[in-house]
């Protein structure tokens, strides 16, 4: 009978095959990112779980065309996919208030992500719902579903 597993898949988060930068556990390597894809191929990984974050938001290449290209150039050169982004973001700035660049409840930065997942060819982002993005409280977990609602109806392109 033949075998109908899928091959196993592994990845790794971003920042793994770097220096830490700054003691912190996980942070987007702004200098090393690229050379990440390399290190993941070297050692069989199929792909990186992408950080975008607060800072250094600017430094990361999913804030412009040329680093969306430089990053779907990685992908192709090494095979090592981007299959996730991890929204750190949210950790210091809510998805459910308003945001530090001024968005209203965080919906048009994630909807902006989403955008920017499906061109590098990301099909999920992860929200830590931590820190600043954090639901314990039953009006929190109200809020955020309706931000959910106000955001799917926002994708319906992706």
């Amino acid at each position: 009978m033949a075998n109908l597993r899928k091959p196993l898949r592994l990845g790794i988060m971003q920042g793994r095959l770097s220096e830490p930068i700054g003691g912190a556990i996980q942070a987007f390597p702004s200098r090393t990112w690229a050379d990440e894809f390399v290190s993941a191929s070297g050692l069989g990984l199929n792909y990186i779980e992408f950080i975008y974050d607060v800072d250094p938001m600017d430094e990361n290449p999913l804030s412009s065309g040329e680093g969306l290209s430089t990053i779907k150039d990685a992908v192709e050169r090494t095979g090592v996919r981007i299959e996730t982004i991890c929204a750190d973001y949210y950790m210091r700035s809510s998805v459910l208030e308003k945001s530090r660049d001024g968005d209203p409840g965080g919906s048009k930065k994630l909807v902006w992500l989403v955008d920017k997942a499906f061109k590098i060819g990301a099909r999920r982002i992860v929200l830590p719902l931590l820190e600043e993005s954090s639901i314990k409280q039953e009006s929190a977990q109200s809020k955020f579903l309706d931000c959910c609602i106000r955001i799917g109806e926002q994708l319906s392109d992706y």
